[in-house]
């Protein structure tokens, strides 16, 4: 992956990204990861490289500017990350989409112009999405939600009927009691995300 006057190549099994001087051969550094860097990709308008950790559900963001090199947050994203691409129609805001290979999802990733370097984890948008675990299932399910603090299930059959209803801590979990296709929606007031369920 190239950047300015510099190549930043995954070392897969070692968990790190390299530096090497493009203006020769010489490897200036290396910037640890987590897990095993797949893919990247350099965006210009902030000066970040993003890179996928393919065998976990993380998306890593490095600050690429000179003399900056580092790593800076974790992205959860879905399961898998393989590939990227940034798509930059709004000034201020560029999206990297994330194709989860594992779970066969896209995630979308907001990254801010002007912002080389996140103040929080908030100027890196994590996006929200919910699991079923397992699916399909024959009894009770665990619920896996990443990007918010659920606070609030909803599960309704497929009539739309609402068939089961719980909040705070109780909400990751609900034991099925019918066979059917089940819609579930978990929120914390704010966002909120669903999943489709299958009881047998």
């Amino acid at each position: 992956m190239a950047a300015p006057n510099k190549v930043l190549v995954g070392e897969y099994w070692s968990s790190s990204i390299a530096l090497i001087n493009g203006d020769g051969a010489s490897i200036n550094g290396r910037i640890t990861v987590p897990g095993t860097p797949k893919s990247m990709i350099y965006v210009p308008s902030t000066q970040k490289v993003f890179s996928t950790d393919y065998l976990s559900n993380e998306v890593s963001a490095l600050d690429a500017r000179d003399g900056h090199e580092a790593h800076l947050v974790d992205v959860i994203v879905g399961s898998g990350p393989l590939a990227m691409a940034c798509f930059h129609a709004d000034p201020d805001v560029d999206r990297i989409f994330v194709a989860n290979s594992f779970d066969s999802t896209v995630s979308v990733v907001r990254d801010f112009v002007g912002i080389a370097e996140p103040k929080s984890d908030r100027d890196l948008a994590l996006p929200v999405t919910v699991r079923a675990l397992p699916n399909p299932t024959s009894g009770r399910v665990h619920f896996e939600a990443f990007g918010f603090e659920p606070a609030r299930l909803e599960v309704r059959d497929s009539d739309g009927r609402l068939v089961a209803a719980a909040t705070g801590p109780e909400a990751l979990s609900w034991q099925a009691t019918a066979r059917g296709v089940y819609f579930c929606r978990l929120g914390d007031g704010v966002r909120s995300a669903g999943c489709k369920l299958i009881v047998r």
